[in-house]
């Protein structure tokens, strides 16, 4: 069984990431929090069905899931102000940093210990980053951060997603399924989008935007499945190959100038990813 989740782990990838450029095209023309707002009210309707394949969870899991979908909101938000101020392949590697902050928080709070492999994969990360950030010009501190505007709201959502990941874990562990967590995510993030639902969205590519949600749907229902099935530390790397399908197709469907500097930090990232989920 272990091939097959590694298969469906790495189609779902796929998943996310064509859903991910078809976003960054339609964010030239709308705001982030509109996107946002769009994004969760779309969800809803497309994991509705689940309504039928499910049981109404206890109050305490219900609670923990508000959470996560108030969470989801802030995370969603950031991530596409981000994709919205630079080029996708260029910001969405920094998704990856989630598995750092993590690490970061559990030796500065829980008083975990890093063995030899998380502190190369925290170096490695570290160094991919690097690599990425400063492959535009940089003259003084001004330019740096100018140029890197997008990669810091992506590395804010990125801490977010990591508290994210711990909560829904959490949840499949002691509570609920993976269905069910998807559904009552999904409706909670959409409660929460409908009282800001009453200006007019300037979106005019209804169908693809549908197609785009329909994609990153199912990709994660095909990743909750297998984290329902198997350890966080066999499924989270794969999260890593994600930034390398993303340059691939950000090169041939949105033009990006994908050069080496970026694809040297593309590596690095991805293996440092894998490296600190080594336990």
């Amino acid at each position: 069984m272990a091939v097959l989740y590694d298969i469906l782990l790495i189609v779902a990838m796929l998943l996310f990431s064509i859903g991910k450029v078809i976003d960054k095209k339609l964010l030239h023309s709308i705001p982030s929090i509109q996107f946002t707002l769009l994004t969760f009210l779309v969800d809803f309707a497309v994991v509705f069905p689940l309504v039928f394949f499910i049981e109404l969870p206890s109050f305490p899991a219900l609670a923990l899931i508000a959470l996560v979908a108030a969470l989801s909101w802030i995370t969603e938000n950031l991530f596409y102000r981000g994709v919205q101020l630079d080029e996708l392949s260029r910001v969405s590697p920094f998704e990856k940093f989630t598995v750092l902050f993590a690490i970061l928080f559990g030796f500065l709070f829980l008083n975990e210990r890093l063995g030899a492999f998380q502190y190369l994969g925290a170096f490695t990360l570290v160094a991919g980053g690097f690599l990425i950030s400063f492959e535009k010009p940089i003259n003084h501190i001004g330019s740096f951060l100018l140029h890197n505007k997008g990669i810091f709201f992506v590395l804010l959502s990125s801490i977010m997603s990591g508290i994210i990941n711990f909560f829904s874990k959490f949840i499949l562990d002691l509570f609920v399924g993976f269905m069910a967590l998807l559904f009552f995510r999904k409706l909670f993030s959409a409660l929460i989008a409908l009282p800001l639902a009453r200006k007019p969205i300037a979106l005019k590519k209804w169908g693809i935007f549908t197609v785009s949600k329909v994609l990153a749907m199912a990709g994660m229902l095909l990743y909750f499945f297998v984290l329902s099935k198997q350890e966080l530390s066999l499924t989270v790397p794969f999260l890593a190959i994600q930034p390398l399908f993303i340059a691939f197709l950000g090169k041939h469907f949105l033009d990006e100038k994908v050069k080496l500097l970026r694809i040297l930090g593309l590596i690095l990232i991805g293996a440092g990813y894998i490296l600190v989920k080594i336990v």
